[in-house]
């Protein structure tokens, strides 16, 4: 059974889980990406739109602009080095906070 780094068997996951690790893992080989991180997992959620991420992203009316924002950025974040990483996230989280003030 294949596990995960930090030994949670998959078996143990619920099937949303699995699917949207799934999803993340997806979206960061899309992306050129040889990690799976939280930038790939909160696009993974965000893309589930009937999982409780999805459906308070809808309700604060910043689902789709927060999918977009990833699809677009997500791209930048790979090979460059860590301080670059550094600065896309805090731009993206930037982004998602004056999304948020916009509803």
């Amino acid at each position: 059974m294949q596990e995960l780094p930090m030994d949670l068997p998959l078996s143990a996951m619920t099937p949303r889980m699995r699917r949207v690790l799934v999803e993340a893992a997806r979206q960061a080989s899309h992306a050129g990406h040889r990690h799976l991180g939280t930038e790939h997992v909160l696009l993974a959620l965000a893309m589930d739109g009937d999982g409780i991420a999805g459906q308070v992203l809808t309700h604060l009316g910043v689902r789709e602009a927060v999918q977009a924002r990833l699809v677009q950025v997500l791209p930048t974040l790979g090979g460059d080095a860590e301080a670059n990483r550094v600065r896309r996230r805090s731009e993206l989280a930037a982004d998602v906070a004056s999304l948020r003030g916009r509803r």
